[in-house]
């Protein structure tokens, strides 16, 4: 397992224009992963579980001043709200929305078709996810394909490293916009 000193590649992208909320210092240890996984009646894919860890959880959001917030009623397409992203996790104190146990308790009561996923990833501003199945594999959910979520076909570390970079570079976009 990683050490919480260590900085994870994709913290290596992150500039002075987002910010990185986790439990840093903190993060849960080997007996906290393992009641996890006893309470959730599975294993966890080593590089989340790695992951977790490290962090905790993780809420890597643009700073307001590189990328305003959306005012109420505001139009525009999917990408322009997408200012942040959660990877549920778990440690003292961390809040029910980061929780990934009352995550995945609240998805599994809303959608009892999915029970075999566990969301571990969401964009705010959005109510899909991505997940595990219990093949450890990564699939999409989405709200319009509920009963099909899509296989991704990338490990756990390049979907992180993924999402970074498309939230950097929605940022940059964001800024041009902005300059118009």
């Amino acid at each position: 397992m990683t050490t919480n000193d260590e900085p994870g590649p994709f913290t290596t992208l992150i500039d002075d224009e987002l910010r990185l909320f986790c439990a840093w210092g903190d993060a849960p240890v080997e007996a906290d992963l393992a009641a996890l996984e006893e309470r959730l009646g599975r294993p966890l894919p080593a590089p989340y579980r790695a992951f977790l860890g490290k962090y905790g959880g993780v809420l890597l959001e643009a700073r307001e001043e590189a990328w305003p917030r959306p005012k109420q009623g505001a139009v525009g397409p999917a990408w322009t709200f997408q200012y942040a992203f959660l990877v549920y996790g778990i440690g003292r104190g961390i809040p029910p929305w980061l929780d990934l146990e009352a995550v995945a308790a609240n998805f599994r009561q809303e959608n009892p078709e999915s029970q075999d996923l566990l969301p571990f990833l969401q964009w705010i501003m959005t109510r899909d996810y991505l997940c595990f199945g219990r093949d450890g594999r990564i699939y999409e959910w989405t709200r319009e394909a509920p009963y099909e979520p899509r296989l991704i076909e990338k490990s756990f570390d390049e979907v992180i490293l993924d999402v970074t970079r498309a939230l950097i570079e929605a940022k940059s976009r964001i800024k041009e916009r902005g300059r118009a």
